[in-house]
Order: structure tokens, then sequence, then C-alpha cells
């Protein structure tokens, strides 16, 4: 069985997708020989991906963006998968995490040697990103009623807690788990509308300084 080869970069991926992220990779068929994941250590924002890089065994590789402003780990990750291409004959399988349209050419160059390479980023990226891989992934996708019975589970041990919760307490709440949740997907312009509309008949909705407030039935 061939191997698979995966690479994540980390400054074009929020950490906020790993719980799907790793999903995915637990049901690649194929045995992983390799995850490493690409960022700026420097930056803030990539922090959390180096802490979960060391907690799952990844190998942390640092790119330094030497011009100020440009990001360097788009560059580093296409040398060494040209790189891994090159010296390991056994990966059949590559697996680039990234947004960026940049590696287009790589996924070119890779699926004409035979190689089958599987892109995972936002569903929302354009068609010919999505297109230009053998399979693609989108990691924003969930389950709308998964979200909702959570969504009620963090109302009630909140009311249980508190008495009451605030909707932009709870937006906060939602999305820390579910980092890909848009109430527009329910067809809402608003989280207020989705708000009334999902809980009304559950809860008593009122308004308190400009923010909605939900608490249990009279």
């Amino acid at each position: 069985m061939s191997g698979i080869r995966v690479f994540i970069d980390c400054d074009n991926v929020s950490y906020r997708f790993f719980p799907r992220i790793k999903s995915e990779l637990d049901t690649l068929y194929g045995r992983v020989v390799k995850i490493s994941v690409y960022g700026d250590w420097t930056k803030p924002e990539t922090k959390s991906w180096l802490e979960i890089s060391k907690a799952n065994g990844y190998e942390p590789v640092l790119a330094l963006r030497y011009t100020g402003l440009k990001e360097s780990s788009d560059i580093k990750m296409a040398v060494d998968i040209i790189n891994s291409f090159h010296t390991n004959k056994d990966i059949g399988t590559y697996c680039i995490i990234s947004n960026d349209t940049d590696f287009i050419h790589i996924v070119n160059l890779l699926k004409e040697r035979n190689i089958y390479v599987i892109g995972m980023g936002l569903k929302r990226n354009s068609e010919v990103l999505k297109n230009t891989y053998t399979k693609y992934i989108g990691i924003d996708t969930y389950n709308t009623s998964n979200v909702y019975y959570d969504s009620l589970k963090i109302i009630k041990s909140e009311i249980n807690l508190m008495g009451y919760i605030f909707a932009d307490a709870l937006y906060s709440r939602i999305k820390n788990k579910y980092p890909y949740f848009s109430y527009t997907d329910y067809g809402y312009a608003s989280f207020r509308n989705f708000i009334l509309d999902s809980y009304n008949e559950l809860y008593n909705i009122t308004r308190a300084k400009d923010r909605l407030c939900i608490e249990l039935n009279d």
C-alpha cells in the first residue's frame, strides 16, 4: 500500500478547523507516512497550530517571513513537496491543506506523474482550485442539525447556571466549537433572526441593553 504525505499551511488555514481536518485525515485510505505543518511560529495566531503539532506528533516547520508582509510557508511547502516527490517513491498520495491557489501548479505537476492529490480547504474557494485536485474536501462543511442540538445544550447549561444566556455569548460558544458555522446556511440574514426563529417557542427571548437575552419561559 502506497503512503500518504500531508502538508498543512498554517499561515493560510485557521487552527480552529483542526478537529475537522483530523477527522478527515483519520478516514484516508492508506498509511499516513508523515504530517508536516508550516508556519511562522513568531506570529501569535500560529502558536495554536504549533501546540497542535506537538500534541499530535506532527513535524512543525518554521517558515519565517523575510520581507515583512509576504508569508513564506507556501513557498517552503512547495519546495518540500517537490523534494518529497523525488526522494520518496513510496508516496502515492499527497494531501495539501491550504486555501492558496499558488499550489495549483504543484498539484498539476504531481497529477501528470500519476500521483493522487487531495486538497482540503474552504468550500467557498474558487472552482478552479477545487477542480484541480484529484479530490477536494471542504473543511468548513458541517451537519446543521448537530449545531442546533449542541446549541440547545449550551443554552440549557447556561440557564441552569446563570438563569439566562445572551445571544452574542451563545454565538461565541457555537463558533468556538464550529468555527465554520454561519447562520446564512440556515437561510437567515442575521444571527438575531436565527435566534428568534430557532428558540422562540422554547425560551423567552427579550432585549436587554441592545442584547438579546434567552431565558426560560414563565
